[in-house]
This record gives C-alpha cells, sequence and structure tokens, in this order.
C-alpha cells in the first residue's frame, strides 16, 4: 500500500484536517465514491465523528456494531451511564441516517 494512503487524523474525525476523502475517491477511480466500513475504539467519540462527516461528504457507511467500543459516560445531570447503554444508544442515532449498523460478520459475507 503505497504510503500516500496513510493518513494521521489530529482531530476526531478521520475527514477533517486529512486527505481521506480525495484519497477515497482516488480509489475509487473517480467513478463515484466507495462503500466504507467504519469501525475503532470510542464509538460516541471519533467514530461517531467519522461516519457524520463520512454521510454528510456522501460516502455509503457500514458500521460492524461488534468492531466497536465504548465505555461508560457521565451526564450533565451526574447519572452514570454503561458503557452497553452508550453503545446501543450512539448505534441508534446513527442507523439509518448516517450509518447502516451491521456486524463484522455480515460485512464479510459481503
Amino acid at each position: 500500500m503505497p504510503a500516500s494512503w496513510w493518513w494521521r487524523k489530529k482531530v476526531h474525525s478521520a475527514f477533517i484536517g486529512t486527505e481521506l476523502a480525495a484519497g477515497l475517491q482516488a480509489m475509487a477511480g473517480g467513478g463515484g465514491k466507495p462503500r466504507l466500513v467504519i469501525c475503532g475504539v470510542l464509538l460516541a467519540n471519533s467514530v461517531e465523528a467519522t461516519v457524520r462527516v463520512a454521510a454528510n461528504l456522501g460516502f455509503e457507511v457500514r458500521l460492524p456494531a461488534d468492531a466497536c467500543w465504548s465505555c461508560d459516560k457521565r451526564d450533565l445531570t451526574g447519572r452514570l451511564w454503561p458503557a452497553e447503554e452508550v453503545h446501543q444508544l450512539t448505534l441508534a442515532l446513527l442507523d439509518g441516517e448516517y450509518a447502516e449498523v451491521t456486524t463484522v460478520d455480515a460485512v464479510l459475507r459481503g
């Protein structure tokens, strides 16, 4: 893989301040936008930001729920939300509007 296909992100979304979108377009040969599979560590942080920007840029995004991680989060009232609830709510907020929430097995099956 050419070094030009690697980008170091500096903010939450992998698309901001990088040439990722242009690189993906080039990989697609200029014939539309490739379908993306996005996964990562903090679903309610960098993964969510990247998914939202990708969708806003016109990419079709698949988000495997079992290839992302979430952690407990305290809200502004002081309530501590367990990681699994944070995970499921974030997936629900993204599904349909910004991404197709799926599984790793479904992605691998095509």
